[in-house]
């Protein structure tokens, strides 16, 4: 796909001004995100004994993201708050 055509169809989902304005967006570019899944997602699926299907890995990556970036303890006070 050529990639003036990919940008075209995907205008509404690259709109980072708005990201940023919603607080969804912290860094723009290939490079941390490769350098994250390497880091969280691969290494956490791929260990001995791991066995995930999407929807698992799907609900995993998440948690496994904010224990990676030290705000795991807030998350749960936040969903303990919540409950």
């Amino acid at each position: 796909m050529n990639p003036y055509t990919y940008i075209d169809h995907n205008k509404k989902k690259i709109d980072y001004a708005e990201y940023r304005r919603q607080g969804v967006l912290c860094y723009i570019g290939s490079g941390s995100i490769e350098s994250g899944n390497k880091t969280v997602v691969q290494k956490r699926c791929t260990q001995a004994g791991m066995m995930w299907n999407d929807p698992t890995a799907q609900d995993m990556v998440p948690l496994k993201f904010k224990e990676e970036s030290g705000i795991w303890g807030t998350s749960v006070r936040e969903f303990i708050m919540a409950a």
